[in-house]
């Protein structure tokens, strides 16, 4: 929940300051957050379903929530149209709509 809480805060704040994809000064972070890796975890098969299940509900819910935040941001024009999250159910990743 640590991303969702804290660009919750910045859109609060000014959603134009949410991190932009391929920007110099927050894409990289934006890639941080989005990168599959993040779901290594819920995927590892090794570890007990019981103990990745409860975590992985979390996750799902802050992806949701930082989906709405970019949802929202663009359709205000805020991030420019280019920012979009997106949970296919397997891995996040973020994508230019103009594409």
């Amino acid at each position: 929940m640590g991303a969702a809480i804290a660009l919750t805060m910045i859109a609060e704040e000014d959603k134009r300051h949410l991190p932009r994809f391929e920007s110099k000064n927050s894409g990289k972070l934006l890639e941080r957050i989005v990168a599959d890796e993040n779901l290594d975890f819920y995927r590892d098969k090794s570890i007990a379903l019981d103990q990745r299940f409860m975590p992985a509900v979390d996750v799902s819910q802050s992806i949701n929530h930082i989906m709405k935040l970019y949802l929202v941001a663009g359709s205000e024009k805020a991030t420019g149209g280019d920012e979009l999250v997106d949970n296919d159910g397997n891995s996040t990743a973020y994508y230019r709509r103009d594409v």
